[in-house]
């Protein structure tokens, strides 16, 4: 195996006393000792051509070897990468909602005020929720009381209709003495609500077909209001 490049060897001086012996051995063969160096610099220079070819051949090889796996490697990236958008694809077509663009909206400076829980659960289990829930006088109640935040299973003691104390959820406790009835709404009123329930039905699985009869429903009494 040649280590070095012989395109970067440099022809000996077949004169010097460091070729005396390989010039003695010719001339012992009948030669002057002109035409013995002269053999030497003929053997070195074939040998070097030899050589030379050897390495040139090597390297275009090594070249080759070299770019076809490169190319191999960017055929491997562009599958993967085929592969992975295709992925993300099917993923889109089954999550449409997750990989839905954020539109570019400035973030809000309000803080965001949420219903009570009771309206919330009535209209995650689609039943009828009175729109005081989402009054500004609704929505001021569960942000002062917190109700907005208690789940089922913070209970407190309520008096029955047969005067026992008896435990529900803190947030029906906290609600059932201020609800007003949908009858007894001011016109008002009935305008705040409206508005603020529509997102919440959406974000709780109703049908837009049922929200859109809601809506059309709210109208036509505020039309005739």
């Amino acid at each position: 195996v040649i280590m070095e490049d012989p395109n970067l060897a440099v022809l000996p001086d077949f004169t010097t006393n460091e070729y005396k012996q390989n010039r003695a051995l010719l001339r012992d063969a009948g030669m002057l000792n002109l035409q013995a160096v002269e053999v030497l610099t003929h053997q070195w220079i074939m040998k070097n051509d030899k050589d030379k070819a050897k390495w040139n051949r090597r390297r275009e090889e090594e070249a080759i070897a070299a770019a076809d796996t490169r190319q191999h490697e960017q055929e491997l990236r562009v599958q993967w990468e085929e592969e992975e958008a295709l992925i993300v694809r099917e993923e889109c077509k089954k999550n449409k909602a997750k990989f839905a663009p954020i539109p570019k909206v400035p973030v809000p400076s309000d803080p965001i005020i949420l219903p009570s829980q009771v309206a919330l659960r009535k209209l995650q289990q689609h039943k009828f929720c009175e729109l005081w829930y989402f009054t500004n006088a609704g929505l001021d109640e569960a942000d002062t009381s917190l109700s907005y935040a208690l789940d089922d299973d913070t209970l407190s003691f309520v008096t029955s209709t047969d005067g026992l104390p008896t435990l529900v959820p803190t947030s029906l406790a906290c609600d059932k003495a201020s609800v007003v009835q949908d009858e007894h709404l001011s016109i008002e009123q009935f305008g705040e609500s409206a508005p603020c329930m529509i997102p919440f039905m959406f974000d709780n699985g109703w049908d837009q077909a049922h929200v859109q009869m809601h809506v059309e429903f709210w109208g036509a009494i505020e039309r005739h209001g």
